[in-house]
């Protein structure tokens, strides 16, 4: 008796739900359009968003000094702040000439933002104990957002010098490729740092006896910029700021070292290039690497074919950087669009092989296109839901919808089927498309619930974050995608399927259309006797 009264329910619901089709169908469009607009606008990325490193890198550099009085002035105070900080895992420290670095490593499941301001907050305590050479420690956390979304080399021309080359990229290109929106900034590997060399002749310093210690002091005091503080005027405040750097080589050379003697008089002043911390080379030769970073709110995707234009299109047409050759070796936009390419191509061959599948047991087009459509509507739904939780289309999610594009048409190929055996057996249309979806329901409900028991599980078995983030990317996007199949199979497949011509369809007299089904000629043959008697 209850799974009776369950059944009314369903066939009374499912009966006023086929009667509105006007309602299903602008449900249908507008669900379809803002899902449409949703993937348009879609971040699209490699990897998903909160993916974090679980060490913090301390880094602090002592010109001159040895490993030992290092080890002994700049890690031992910092390690004894460090040990403090909570959830360390391991602390590892190396002390080399003229600087050190210290390794901070934490389980998966710390908070990594709490953690690096705990870090922050002991290396500020430990800075007073620190040498005063030590003008700056850096504190470096890996994210994925510092990975470089592009990698491409400048290749040196012949005809061309080397400092020209060198000048072009770090003042011309950099900055150009820097300017495009949604770049944070430019990483540069084999560019020259360019310094100011101060040559002294040895024989003039002595007949001048000049103490180059003291000259040394003096050039580095002249040489200062910084804040002297506030100024309050008429209710307004201003930021009063020193700066005495020199601005030329000319200046420079005319520094007076005492009366009467100028540092051009003992030496000469010139700008020169360093070498460089790193060296790169394509197909044997020396050239520049720059690598792309992008901001947090960039669309890699987006990003990337607009560097790719610059570097095709605009850069040849300036005059000056149309000399140089530009080779793009790593670009995060061709992965992203590779992967795409095969969603899109994944998606076409399971609605392909179910079209024919379909069609080879029900013999209708009419309903194997209507089971297919499960397919599309299912992904772009999805895709809204991503837009809309502030979540990214990557490659990891595009793994969780091609998972699922197999089991996307399972609700809807059970309910039209139902519905398509009832009018073979000679129901009415409006019999069908109620009694038949509510005789598999209950079937279709927990089939979709069983499915997504397995994978949703899968997103909590784990305290480490990175973990939690892949299988979260994966399995949410699968997830509601075999809900939206199942929404789909219950609302848009029956109330289509009633408008759906069917083979042996006739007219009787109430005007209500049926199936002229073998049952239906034996329920009529008897009224057709008796009256011929």
């Amino acid at each position: 008796m209850p799974e009776q009264g369950s059944n009314r329910a369903l066939v009374r619901f499912f009966s006023a739900l086929v009667r509105r089709p006007v309602a299903v169908l602008v449900l249908s469009l507008a669900l379809v359009g803002m899902s449409w607009i949703a993937a348009q606008r879609i971040p699209i990325e490699m990897v998903p968003r909160g993916l974090t490193g679980n060490e913090v890198q301390i880094s602090a550099n002592w010109p001159g000094a040895l490993p030992s009085e290092i080890e002994e002035r700049i890690v031992k105070p910092l390690e004894k702040e460090l040990r403090s900080v909570q959830g360390v895992e391991e602390l590892t420290s190396y002390a080399f000439s003229g600087g050190c670095e210290i390794q901070i490593s934490f389980p998966g499941n710390i908070d990594m933002d709490f953690a690096y301001a705990e870090v922050a907050d002991r290396v500020e305590r430990a800075r007073p104990l620190l040498p005063t050479e030590v003008d700056r420690v850096r504190i470096f956390r890996f994210s994925m957002s510092s990975i470089p979304v592009m990698f491409f080399a400048v290749i040196e021309p012949e005809g061309m010098s080397h400092d020209e080359v060198q000048d072009l990229a770090s003042d011309v290109l950099i900055p150009r490729i820097e300017a495009i929106d949604g770049v944070a900034r430019v990483r540069g590997n084999g560019l020259e740092p360019s310094s100011v060399r101060i040559w002294l002749d040895e024989d003039r310093v002595i007949a001048q006896r000049v103490d180059i210690g003291d000259l040394l002091r003096r050039l580095q005091g002249d040489n200062l910029s910084g804040p002297a503080g506030d100024l309050e005027d008429s209710g307004s405040r201003f930021l009063v700021r020193v700066d005495g750097r020199f601005s030329s080589l000319q200046e420079i050379e005319e520094f007076p070292v005492r009366p009467g003697l100028l540092l051009k008089d003992i030496g000469r002043v010139e700008k020169v290039r360093s070498a460089p911390e790193f060296f790169f080379r394509v197909d044997g030769a020396f050239t520049i690497s720059l690598g792309v970073e992008k901001e947090t709110s960039a669309n890699t995707f987006a990003l990337c074919s607009e560097i790719q234009r610059v570097l095709d299109e605009e850069l040849p047409k300036d005059p000056r950087l149309s000399r140089l050759e530009y080779v793009t070796y790593f670009n995060q936009g061709e992965v992203i669009g590779t992967a795409i390419r095969s969603l899109v191509r994944d998606t076409a061959i399971g609605g392909g092989i179910a079209v024919v599948v379909l069609w080879i047991f029900l013999r209708r087009l009419a309903y194997t296109l209507l089971i297919t459509l499960s397919i599309p509507f299912a992904v772009l739904i999805t895709l809204a839901w991503l837009y809309f939780t502030g979540d990214s289309l990557n490659l990891f999610t595009m793994m969780g919808i091609t998972i699922s594009v197999g089991m996307l048409v399972d609700c809807a190929v059970v309910v039209a089927e139902s519905i398509f055996k009832r009018r073979e057996q000679g129901s009415e249309s409006m019999e069908s498309v109620t009694e038949g979806p509510s005789e598999v329901m209950l079937a279709i409900v927990t089939s979709t619930a069983t499915t997504i028991a397995v994978f949703l599980p899968f997103m909590f078995l784990t305290d480490d974050k990175n973990s939690r983030v892949f299988s979260g990317a994966i399995g949410g996007p699968l997830c509601i995608a075999l809900v939206s199949s199942l929404l789909i199979a219950i609302i848009m497949v029956p109330t289509a399927a009633r408008f759906l011509q069917h083979r042996g369809r006739r007219t009787d007299a109430a005007g209500a259309t049926g199936v002229a089904g073998p049952g239906r000629l034996t329920r009529l043959r008897p009224v057709i006797t008796h009256s011929r008697l």
